[in-house]
This record gives C-alpha cells, structure tokens and sequence, in this order.
C-alpha cells in the first residue's frame, strides 16, 4: 500500500480494513484459522513514519488485529551488536503510539548468500542433483523489511511452540515486552530497554528470543 502524506484518514482506515487480506486475517473456518495467528507485519522500505501507511494504522488499531500485530523494522549491521542501528531504507516506527507499542526491529538481510544452483527440471526430486544449471550473477542476498518480519515470525512460531496454550496476542505480547535495544548503537547504559534509543525509531527494540522463552512469572 502507498504511502500518505501522513497520517491516514479514517476513509483509508476503513478502505485498508476491507482489504481481502485484511478480512482473511480475521477469518476461522475448518480450512484455515487465521483468527488467532501472529500478525508480523513488514513495516515498509521507503525510510519514513511506519504511520504513513494505513495498513499499518489499521492493524495496529483494529480491536481484532491489534493485541497480535508486531510491526517489524529493519537493522543494519544487525551481526555486530555494537553498531546495529535501523536501517536507512527501514520505515521507523513514528509518532503513531499504537504502532510505537507493536514494533520491533530486526536484521534485514537475507539469509542467503551466494551463486545459485538449479536441477535439472527432469531429475526426480528423490534423485541426486548430476546436471545442476549454475544461475551466473544470481544472489540471494536480498534486504528489507521483507527479510525481517519473517525472522519475527520464526521467533514467535519457537515461543508457541514451546508454549502451545499461548494465544496470538499472548505470544506477541511476550515478544514485545521481553525486546531489547541493548547491542543497539542507540543504547547506553546497563537497563534492558534505553531511554536514549527513541520510540519513535525502535519502538520496542529487538527480540531477544532467549527470555522470550524463559519462564515468566512464578509459580503459587
């Protein structure tokens, strides 16, 4: 969806609101249960206010999509914690507090890196690759938000699955509330959370899977 020149008015809330997509993820049938699923939305690649953008606002507002929406940015350098900043290319989480409160920001690169290899179409998928076709020039060293959202979403698939009993908007939740800006460059100090890394930027920081799967809380 394009961008606006800000924040979007309620006739492009409710134009994105009825978007198919937007629809299916409110849908729960015998064929596909979207209703309770984590919503990591990729926050868009234009370098501006994640808020421009009303399908970002929408899901982050809506009373059905909002406790399970996480809208992710972008890192770069995120490989070396001491200077993983947000993306220049990375919308940031902007002004919109209900965007700032479902944020996140993860490393941006894809995962693949290198000249690509094909089979040939006739070799049977059971049988060892012999007459591979190298794609010259071709690497997935593709980057964006894009890249960044599904890392997210991996994270909260290992949080429910650990986790079975969690709903969506409880997952999300931990995600959220167990994020990090520390291995930020932004953040100073020894507190999980900095004041010096702005909401505005991070929003809610970085996963940090590890305590998103430890305990929490304490048994009675």
């Amino acid at each position: 969806m394009s961008p606006t020149r800000g924040a979007p008015t309620q006739e492009e809330l409710d134009r994105a609101a009825r978007h198919p997509a937007f629809r299916d993820l409110l849908s729960s049938n015998q064929i596909h249960d979207t209703a309770d699923a984590v919503i990591t939305k990729a926050a868009g690649n234009e370098g501006v206010d994640a808020g421009y953008f009303a399908d970002n606002v929408a899901l982050a507002m809506h009373q059905d999509t909002a406790p399970r929406t996480l809208i992710v940015g972008g890192l770069e350098n995120a490989g070396n914690a001491r200077i993983a900043r947000i993306a220049d290319n990375s919308n940031h989480a902007g002004d919109n507090v209900e965007i700032q409160s479902r944020f996140l920001v993860e490393d941006h690169f894809g995962p693949y890196r290198g000249t690509t290899y094909l089979c040939d179409a006739a070799v049977p998928a059971a049988t060892d690759c012999r007459n591979r076709q190298r794609l010259e020039g071709v690497y997935f060293a593709a980057r964006g938000t894009s890249i960044a959202a599904p890392r997210v979403a991996g994270f909260a698939a290992l949080v429910r699955d650990k986790f079975p009993n969690l709903s969506g908007a409880h997952t999300a939740n931990i995600l959220l509330e167990t994020a990090t800006t520390m291995g930020l460059a932004c953040h100073t100090g020894a507190a999980r959370k900095s004041p010096s890394c702005a909401r505005n930027i991070y929003g809610q920081g970085r996963v940090d899977i590890g305590a998103a799967l430890a305990p929490i809380g304490t048994l009675r």
